[in-house]
């Protein structure tokens, strides 16, 4: 894709407010933390896509000023002041090559875990002071025996009125550590799930600033996601066996569980996207097309999430062929 900016506009507001915007999420990132990273990754992103390429200054400036507010305020034992340009990298770099939006979609959620992994390490040589496993493996121990027993201690605490009007417990200690151990073995999909959303905050916000400042043709208003129809077939298969496996604890099901959980997120925006689609396109307000989608997983919550995953599923499959038709 070849992105330039609209004659009617003027470089030096485009390129000051892309800074402003940039200074302003990478601020966020070190106070805040990773919420603001999709933020500074895309406008970092636009930055590096308009600025001239022969007067590299702002794009190459600001990482560098940022860095040292970053170090100054939180040492090297941080990560999140950073990680804004690896990401705002990969987006420039693929929108240049022209990779497809689900290969860069990969990347970035995959650098993006590794980034949240190394900061969870960073954190606890930052929390004990010292650098080395044996403080790391202290440091996230204690945090878990002690979530565990209060988690255990909750659970076992609960109560409910039977039929004849007596309380009675709703979790044995047995069943609140079982409940407990789920929870533990679904954080590394929901690392992998919370790296997708940012990757997709990202993209929205780079390719809705490209839209409106680039000149007609450049071809970024159909940089879409989407997925092969290998890779929908795979997930039907998953879904299916998913269904019937046994939940026993083993590798197979942990692994099951984990594969299902990822791309269900993944093809549910699919779902959504074309559920949002859908209601635009019968004259329907957007706002009123978020709000049913929203609404949808309040009510509904992981229902409504497998739902619309069979949704987006089969909305690829229909489009790669109406898409290998017209060829």
């Amino acid at each position: 894709m070849n992105l330039e900016l609209k004659n009617d506009l003027s470089y030096s507001q485009c390129i000051g407010k892309l800074s402003f915007y940039t200074v302003i999420s990478v601020i966020g990132c070190i106070l805040l933390g990773y919420i603001f990273l999709p933020f500074a990754a895309a406008y970092y992103a636009a930055l590096l896509t308009y600025e001239s390429k022969g007067r590299r200054v702002l794009s190459i400036a600001i990482p560098a000023v940022m860095f040292t507010v970053n170090f100054l305020l939180r040492a090297a034992l941080s990560l999140e002041g950073v990680a804004y340009v690896v990401v705002g990298l990969l987006i420039y770099f693929a929108v240049k090559r022209g990779w497809s939006k689900s290969e860069t979609s990969v990347w970035i959620v995959i650098v993006t875990v590794v980034m949240l992994l190394i900061s969870a390490i960073l954190l606890a040589f930052e929390k004990t002071g010292s650098i080395g496993l044996l403080p790391l493996k202290q440091f996230y121990s204690n945090i878990f025996y002690n979530l565990k027993a209060k988690t255990i201690s909750d659970l076992t605490s609960l109560t409910t009125q039977a039929l004849d009007g007596s309380l009675v417990f709703v979790c044995n200690p047995f069943k609140a550590e079982k409940l407990f151990n789920e929870l533990m073995i679904s954080m590394l999909p929901f690392l992998f799930i919370i790296a997708f959303l940012l990757t997709g905050i990202a993209f929205k916000i780079y390719s809705g600033f490209a839209i409106n400042y680039s000149r007609e043709g450049s071809g970024i208003a159909d940089w879409r996601f989407g997925a092969s129809n290998v890779v929908c077939y795979f997930y039907i298969i998953l879904a299916l066996i998913a269904l019937v496996a046994p939940n026993d604890g083993s590798i197979f099901a942990y692994t099951i569980i984990t594969l299902n959980s990822i791309f269900s997120v993944v093809f549910a925006y699919l779902g959504c996207r074309f559920v949002y689609n859908l209601f635009t396109s019968g004259g329907r307000s957007r706002l009123f097309a978020i709000i049913v989608i929203v609404l949808a997983f309040i009510m509904f919550s992981s229902y409504a999430v497998a739902v619309l995953s069979y949704v987006g599923t089969a909305t690829a499959i229909y489009n790669n062929k109406s898409i290998k038709a017209s060829k």
